[in-house]
């Protein structure tokens, strides 16, 4: 499932790490020749990039964290520590701009290339039809 940032491009094809790097290049004034030196700062300064990824999905929590990466050594890294994400909250408050902006909430395809997508609204009607048995 595809996060969506505040900012929705007009056109639903837009890669979304396009979105990210102009994003970045707005608001941290940060400018990747490829996505290859993207990926260098990525893993050089994870705080920063992963506090650049929370706030370009804007991220809510009831909670603040109290920093980026608690415990860096894998496996057992902490992060955004102190911080509450609800993952189905943070999707389904972007579904009207999502959806006006023409994305899909999935797309699948079969083995005999038969494509199907769900809009968004629907997939937000879904968890209420669903039960546990």
């Amino acid at each position: 499932m595809l996060l969506t940032s505040r900012a929705m491009p007009a056109a639903p094809n837009v890669p979304q790490i396009r979105r990210f790097q102009d994003w970045l290049a707005v608001h941290r004034d940060l400018r990747f020749a490829d996505y290859q030196a993207l990926w260098q700062w990525s893993v050089d300064d994870l705080p920063a990039f992963w506090q650049a990824v929370w706030d370009y999905f804007d991220f809510q929590s009831p909670t603040l964290a109290t920093q980026v990466l608690a415990d860096a050594p894998m496996p057992g890294a902490r992060w955004f520590e102190g911080a509450q994400v609800n993952y189905a909250r943070q999707v389904f408050r972007h579904v009207a701009a999502a959806h006006a902006a023409g994305f899909p909430a999935l797309i699948s395809r079969n083995e005999r290339g038969v494509q199907r997508e769900l809009s968004r609204p629907e997939l937000r009607r879904r968890p209420r039809r669903w039960r546990c048995t």
